[in-house]
């Protein structure tokens, strides 16, 4: 079990973690703002989208995965059922949609979160303007969704992805619709190809 992706996204396209995978642009431009989390972040201004190949299927194991990132939201700019940070496969059969979604004038009021043939909401104030920390990870048992460290809900379907349309993993939108994209920056996106504990979340 290890820390496959981890792109800090400070400055360049560089993966820290122990996967070797191409990365490349699925859309747009790769922009980088000044005033990140961590020093610069990736700029996904509802257009850019970064894309990670051939990870899918290294996901396919009982021990789960785990997708975490940093993010900062500038404004809505979706046309579809939510604004995608982290996704891969599509609208029917996908590794995960990890999207905000139930936009009212200046937040996001849900977590979406997604797997194969089902859809999962959770509410959450994410407002305008602040960083927040969000971890979505599975077991055989459950899906577990943590926002700055803090459990906000789970479901009973567990979700190990198995039957994927697609070996593709994109950050910043949706790998199946460009009408999902996120609008604003993003830090720290670290994919385990394990669930990770309460623990190891904090």
């Amino acid at each position: 079990m290890g820390l496959k992706i981890w792109l800090p996204l400070d400055g360049n396209l560089e993966n820290k973690g122990c996967g070797n995978y191409p990365l490349t642009m699925h859309r747009g431009s790769l922009i980088y703002h000044n005033e990140g989390k961590i020093g610069k972040c990736f700029y996904a201004n509802g257009v850019n989208t970064i894309q990670i190949q051939n990870i899918i299927s290294d996901l396919y194991n009982s021990n789960g995965y785990s997708l975490c990132a940093w993010f900062y939201i500038e404004s809505n700019n979706t046309a579809h059922s939510g604004s995608g940070i982290i996704s891969g496969g599509n609208w029917n059969s996908q590794l995960l949609n990890l999207a905000l979604s139930n936009w009212s004038t200046d937040h996001y009021t849900r977590l979406r979160i997604s797997g194969t043939n089902w859809n999962r909401t959770y509410t959450y104030n994410f407002v305008l303007n602040k960083w927040y920390h969000v971890v979505v990870c599975s077991d055989e048992n459950k899906t577990y969704a943590y926002v700055n460290g803090n459990l906000i809900g789970d479901t009973a379907d567990s979700f190990l992805p198995t039957n994927i349309e697609g070996n593709h993993i994109d950050i910043g939108g949706a790998t199946y619709s460009a009408s999902m994209q996120f609008f604003g920056r993003i830090n720290d996106v670290r994919i385990y190809d394990h669930c990770l504990s309460p623990l190891e979340i904090k």
